[in-house]
């Protein structure tokens, strides 16, 4: 096993060797420089296309946004327009049907006021005619009443008289 180990060892220093060769041609601090120049390059080419790409994505947002902006404004305003006829229209149907109450209601204050009239008039005529019942049955019940006190009176003296002369007799005996 060892002579396996010793011949691994000098197998591998063999390649080391050979690798420090070649690379030993190459300077490798160039191709370094090299690589991270051509890194920077790149980043510096990519970021002014992603730039430019940005800039322009950003104008044509602005434009996009200018122009929605105008189409909203264009259609707020046709409307507001159309709300502002309607409204309009509202008011003037409003108004005249505010007249037309009006109108009814003076004509339906006149009727009234006219049919109160009408009403007293024949209150007046049913109250006369009652006042004149009235009247009447008073009277009637006013003679009827001064007949029975007539009589109720006479009835009072005749007992009174006949009460006196029995004293009158009792007391001449």
């Amino acid at each position: 096993m060892d002579s396996y180990k010793k011949s691994f060892v000098d197998s591998f220093t063999k390649i080391k060797s050979s690798i420090d060769d070649f690379i030993g041609s190459f300077q490798i601090k160039d191709v370094q420089d090299d690589v991270q120049k051509k890194v920077a390059e790149v980043r510096d080419h990519m970021g002014k296309l992603v730039g430019q790409d940005v800039s322009k994505v950003k104008s044509k947002i602005q434009k996009e946004i200018k122009g929605i902006e105008k189409n909203i404004d264009n259609v707020l305003n046709k409307e507001m327009k159309k709300a502002q006829k309607f409204l309009n229209g509202q008011k003037k149907e409003l108004a005249s049907l505010q007249k037309k109450l009006e109108s009814m209601a003076k004509k339906a204050q006149k009727e009234a006021t006219a049919t109160a009239k009408k009403a007293k008039v024949k209150t007046k005529k049913k109250a006369s005619k009652t006042k004149k019942k009235v009247a009447k049955k008073v009277a009637k019940t006013r003679k009827k009443v001064s007949s029975v006190k007539a009589k109720a009176s006479k009835a009072a003296t005749r007992t009174k008289k006949k009460v006196t002369k029995k004293k009158t007799r009792k007391k001449a005996k």
